[in-house]
Formats: C-alpha cells, sequence, structure tokens
C-alpha cells in the first residue's frame, strides 16, 4: 500500500480533486447554469461584477479563468465586459491575467492527462491540422500566429499546445503576443459602449464582424500557410 501511494500519489490526488470537483458542481449545478448564462452579456456582467464592490476585479479575472476553461463560453463578451467596467488599458490588463491563468489550467491538465483528456474535448477535425503544425521547428511562430489569426478556436488551441514540444513560458510569451490585437479591441469596444459612443461602436462593429467573416472563409488559406511556415 505504501508503494502504491508512493509511486502513485500524483495520480491519486489529481483523481480526488477531480471526485471533488465534479460532487460539487453536480450539488451546484444550478447555480453553475447561471454563471455561464451571466457571461453572455456584457452589462450583465458588469452589474454583477460592480455588486462585488472593491473585489470586482478579482471577481471579473476569475470570469476570466472560467470561460477558457469552459471554453465554449465566447471569450469576446467577458472581455468586452473588462473594457466596460474598467476601461481600455484596465480591462485588457485583467483580461490578460485571467485567461493566462485559465490557460496554465488547461495546459498543465493536458501535460498531466495527454491525449485521454484532449480526446475528450477536443474533435478529431480540428485536432488533426493541428498535429503536424505544432511539431514544427518554428513552434513559437505558429502558436503566435494561431492566436493571432481571427476564427481559430484560441482555447481549445491550448490543448493541442500542450501535446506538443512547446514549454509552458513560451506558449504564454507567444499567445499572450498573438491575443493582444483582439483583446484591445474588445476591450476599447466595451469601453465605448460604456460611454455611449455610438460612431465607435458602429465602425468596429462592422471591422469585426466583416474581419471575422474574411477569415473564416480563408480559414483553410491561413492553416495552408502555416503549414508551409513549418
Amino acid at each position: 500500500m505504501k508503494n502504491i501511494l508512493k509511486n502513485h500519489w500524483g495520480k491519486l490526488l489529481t483523481a480526488m480533486i477531480v471526485i471533488v470537483l465534479s460532487f460539487y458542481g453536480f450539488i451546484y449545478r444550478e447555480s453553475l447554469v447561471q454563471a455561464i448564462n451571466l457571461m453572455k452579456d456584457p452589462k450583465v456582467i458588469s452589474l454583477y461584477i460592480e455588486s462585488y464592490g472593491h473585489f470586482g476585479t478579482l471577481i471579473f479575472i476569475l470570469l476570466q479563468v472560467t470561460q477558457v476553461v469552459i471554453f465554449f463560453i465566447p471569450g469576446e463578451v467577458t472581455q468586452a465586459a473588462g473594457g466596460y467596467i474598467f476601461g481600455t488599458f484596465l480591462g485588457t490588463l485583467y483580461s490578460i491575467i485571467g485567461i493566462n491563468l485559465g490557460s496554465a489550467v488547461l495546459f498543465y491538465g493536458t501535460r498531466k492527462f495527454g491525449n485521454s483528456l484532449v480526446d475528450k474535448v477536443v474533435p478529431e477535425k480540428l485536432k488533426r491540422p493541428f498535429e503536424k503544425l505544432l511539431n514544427a521547428k518554428k513552434i513559437n511562430l505558429i502558436v503566435f500566429l494561431i492566436y493571432l489569426i481571427p476564427g481559430i478556436p484560441k482555447d481549445s488551441s491550448v490543448f493541442l499546445c500542450a501535446l506538443s514540444r512547446i514549454s509552458f513560458r513560451d506558449f504564454l510569451i507567444y499567445s499572450t503576443l498573438g491575443r493582444m490585437p483582439a483583446l484591445v479591441i474588445s476591450s476599447f469596444y466595451g469601453a465605448n459602449i460604456a460611454t455611449g459612443n455610438m460612431h465607435i461602436i458602429i465602425i468596429l462593429s462592422v471591422i469585426m464582424v466583416v474581419g471575422l467573416g474574411i477569415c473564416m472563409m480563408l480559414k483553410k488559406f491561413f492553416m495552408e500557410k502555416l503549414a508551409k511556415i513549418s
């Protein structure tokens, strides 16, 4: 028994944590559903966060962690909420902190469980094109471009990056640099919603919708170009 505990204490501890979290998740499932629904409206998020007073910053960062870990929640909404509440600069800064903390959870979780975890959460059609890219010599550049180009799923890409040979430090640096333009734009968008600057809101809305549409149409083209870089 002692040898089993000594040799497998890491796996046993991880299993216990998963069991405890699942238990509490089941008990408080209604609250979790409410929290997920909350993240779909920037104004509702702002009211929720402001209700915590001085702890609002911490709550916002935790919401960003949650939207990364529960990666089907649209991050653009919470990012815009950050700009709405804190302004462009602080909204971007707090988003980066929360997103990187959430990414760390997924990254190290994937390093721990490997393909057994990834196969459950990442569709095979998404995983297959990334396998060659993320084993390229220019892995840092590839990660930067993955997080820079709109239309490529960012948070689910964390799982795939964790399966590659990139170090966590490099992943954090290059994914953050790639995310930065979108984070700034989303926070700036939210800040202008707060001030009621309709001209900027309309212009940004058109740019974001058109830009995302173009990137979605050219997604295959971008993936082919990324493959050539590798």
